[in-house]
């Protein structure tokens, strides 16, 4: 089965990196939905760290991240942690919350979620 353009689009936008056009931003927003198929899903959690976000944003992303993280998908579930990690290193109290997760996916995660978890246990040590 194809992935859908949406997913093909984030999936482009990815092989660009770091030089994203204006508007990536918008499109990764909308590909954290959690109804996105997880193709979208995943180059979207992976494609959060490259790009800036004001305040309001962080706040949405995050939630999104924090719901990826649950997420059955164990690629989009390792990369949203990692995603997570990369708010959490600027911001004391989301360290706080994404910690424990990292303790829990390391500890029961998939290799893929682990080695994610791990990686970025380091990050925030």
């Amino acid at each position: 089965m194809e992935a859908p353009p949406e997913a093909l689009e984030l999936r482009n936008l990815w092989d660009h990196r770091p030089d994203l056009p204006e508007g990536t931003a918008e499109k990764v927003l909308a590909g954290l939905d959690p109804e996105n198929h997880w193709t979208a899903r995943l180059y979207a959690v992976r494609l959060v760290p490259f790009l800036r976000w004001n305040s309001e944003e962080s706040r949405v992303i995050v939630d999104r991240l924090l719901t990826l993280e649950r997420e059955g998908n164990l690629f989009v579930r390792a990369w949203a942690l990692d995603s997570l990690t990369h708010f959490a290193e600027k911001d004391a109290k989301l360290a706080d919350r994404v910690l424990p997760l990292l303790v829990e996916a390391i500890g029961s995660g998939s290799g893929a979620v682990r080695a994610r978890a791990k990686a970025a246990m380091k990050r925030l040590a």
